[in-house]
């Protein structure tokens, strides 16, 4: 899945499409993606992969749809000790961002 890692044309859609429901790695492809087809991914995956899910929104946690799948993911898999890290690794991002601070997604 690495190779399709940031591409958004259509055979890395494709891909992403066929493989989706079994390999969790797919989420890791579309790290920061702020287009519809990467949201719905995003969505339909909440209950099954939550912690990949929000690692997978990056810089976009911080905007009211990544709020509310982080909230969407937690409600699902409360007991998580992966989703509740990967939902303080991304509000840290969130702060030291706007803090000005230098951080790698």
């Amino acid at each position: 899945m690495r190779t399709i890692s940031g591409l958004a044309d259509p055979r890395a859609w494709a891909l992403r499409d066929r493989v989706g429901h079994d390999c969790e790695e797919v989420l890791d492809t579309i790290t920061g993606f702020d287009i519809a087809a990467a949201w719905q991914l995003r969505e339909d995956r909440v209950g099954m992969w939550p912690a990949s899910v929000l690692k997978s929104l990056g810089p976009l946690a911080a905007t009211e749809r990544g709020q509310a799948l982080i909230a969407s993911a937690l409600a699902s898999a409360p007991l998580s000790i992966a989703v509740w890290r990967q939902a303080i690794l991304v509000e840290d991002r969130r702060r030291a961002a706007w803090r000005g601070a230098s951080w790698q997604w």
